[in-house]
């Protein structure tokens, strides 16, 4: 089971007239890649009823903020072949996260932004497993 956290932040710079009609929380039993396809398409739907938006994405730790190292996830065999993970502490917390995401482990986060300081909003949608 995933839940489906939208973070609406509206700028001073808004329009007046921006309302964005989007549900905070949703839990749904889809598969992570179903629901990543859908958020894509809302912020697609989204931009093209403003303008352009511009994303960060990437796969967060716990939320206890715990490293996902320290409770004996490791990166995947992939992902140890590359030099940087095995020798940068970030790229290797990171290739964790990216495991425990892929593994599905409950409390592993991806997490995408999407922005844009003209339309005076930005979106954080976190997708977390239960």
């Amino acid at each position: 089971m995933l839940v489906i956290t939208r973070t609406v932040d509206v700028h001073k710079e808004a329009p007046a007239d921006l309302a964005l009609d989007i549900d905070p929380v949703t839990l749904t039993a889809a598969a992570p890649g179903v629901v990543l396809v859908r958020i894509y398409r809302e912020l697609k739907a989204l931009a093209e009823a403003t303008m352009p938006l511009s994303f960060e994405t990437g796969f967060y730790p716990a939320p206890d903020g715990l490293p996902w190292s320290e409770r004996g996830i490791k990166p995947s065999t992939r992902r140890l072949l590359s030099e940087r993970v095995r020798t940068d502490r970030h790229a290797y917390e990171y290739a964790c996260n990216e495991n425990a995401w892929l593994r599905q482990l409950p409390d592993a986060r991806y997490v995408v932004k999407a922005y844009t300081f003209d339309a005076g909003y930005s979106i954080t949608y976190t997708v977390e497993v239960l």
